[in-house]
């Protein structure tokens, strides 16, 4: 039962890990896109 709620353990911190690391990623290229998208806004504007 302890190797069975160990594993089990294992498995959620690997998810959260993958879970992490997707959402940061997201993150930056979401990022890339706003400030992408203000350049193009203030080379309209001017």
């Amino acid at each position: 039962m302890a190797g069975f709620k160990k594993l089990i353990f294992i498995q959620i911190i690997s998810w959260l890990l993958c879970v992490a690391a997707g959402s940061y990623l997201i993150s930056i290229s979401f990022d890339n896109a706003v400030s992408d998208a203000q350049k193009k806004c203030a080379n309209d504007a001017y």
